[in-house]
């Protein structure tokens, strides 16, 4: 199983939380989704998805979103000429991960206190990566060495790569390129992180606030 933290565009609360039972709103949301344009849009894989690997259904979207819409700018694994996702195999690395690459965002953009809305994606995981935790990983720390195993590795077809966490020691961390590994993705929870201008102070899940 794995963990991927996204910013949250909409309201916390359930909109089918007065309409329908819990343990029918994943199937509302994906009624929903079948007719709403912007996350059909972001199921579209364009050029970047191999035909064999494109998946169905409304929420696909969560996985495809990321590798059909790179960071131009690179990321880990990748030159900016394609897109990965990536993702921890635990919810509290996810949100060490996430958590740091927000606060370097923020400070680079000198954004003021503010508090920013999250939403955590849980999703099944079944394939074989490329494994670099440990020693294996140790040569590819530096950024060019990363993207530069990342592109190939992509070219020769890998579904991804296993690697450890820097923001979370003893936490392990996946960089997906195909689509199929992944599957059942679903909302789990809402939670807000607290900028104070400076740093990420707190956190602090929506459930649990008063």
């Amino acid at each position: 199983m794995a963990w991927r933290i996204i910013p949250s565009r909409f309201p916390p609360v359930d909109l089918f939380r007065d309409v329908a039972p819990t343990k029918d709103w994943q199937y509302l949301n994906d009624l929903e989704g079948r007719t709403n344009e912007r996350l059909r849009a972001e199921a579209a894989p364009g050029g970047l998805i191999r035909a064999e690997d494109r998946l169905e259904g409304s929420s696909s979207h969560y996985i495809l979103g990321p590798l059909s819409h790179p960071n131009l700018d690179g990321s880990r694994f990748s030159d900016g000429t394609f897109g990965v996702l990536y993702a921890a195999l635990d919810f509290d690395t996810a949100v060490a991960e996430v958590k740091r690459t927000r606060e370097a965002f923020l400070r680079s953009t000198s954004e003021p206190a503010t508090r920013i809305d999250m939403r955590c994606i849980m999703l099944d995981v079944r394939g074989e990566f490329h494994e670099l935790r440990g020693a294996a990983g140790r040569q590819y720390r530096r950024v060019d060495k990363s993207r530069q195993l990342g592109c190939r590795l992509r070219d020769e077809g890998s579904w991804g790569i296993v690697f450890d966490s820097d923001a979370r020691p003893g936490g392990t961390c996946i960089a997906v390129f195909r689509p199929p590994v992944l599957t059942n993705p679903r909302q789990e929870r809402h939670f807000a992180f607290v900028w104070d201008g400076q740093r990420i102070t707190e956190m602090y899940e929506y459930s649990k606030a008063g």
